[in-house]
């Protein structure tokens, strides 16, 4: 009987192990089709403009690409609807290639990230 629950709490032990170690920054946590998105699109303004939208990324939506905020951001830059809704085709908002796109014509081809520097986060 001992020994069945000391399998029960090394199983047990091990599923929290593997779980707990999945869940770590969301800089980390990016899905590699998303993150090639993000990087074809700003790569042409530099690595530095690559990991500044890596970094708003995983804070703004963490890496959700159907995020919507209760402020009305939308997508993976989590593009604000009431302050550019006249821009842009919101019908598409929400796909990643379009949202990056959006974001990439924000920020003045990754050269200006002022459209973001009202978040709590330094990137």
């Amino acid at each position: 009987m001992r020994a069945w629950a000391l399998l029960i709490a090394y199983v047990v032990a091990l599923v929290v192990a593997c779980a707990s170690a999945g869940q770590g920054d969301s800089q980390t946590m990016k899905p590699r089709w998303l993150a090639a998105i993000v990087y074809k699109q700003f790569r042409p303004a530099g690595m530095w403009a690559v990991q500044k939208a890596y970094c708003i990324v995983g804070r703004e939506s963490t890496w959700n690409p159907r995020a919507i905020s209760q402020t009305g951001d939308y997508g993976l830059f989590q593009i604000n609807y009431s302050a550019h809704h006249h821009s842009f085709d919101w019908g598409r908002i929400l796909e990643p290639h379009y949202n990056t796109y959006v974001a990439w014509r924000l920020s003045n081809r990754g050269r200006n990230w002022q459209p973001w520097a009202g978040g709590s986060y330094s990137c």
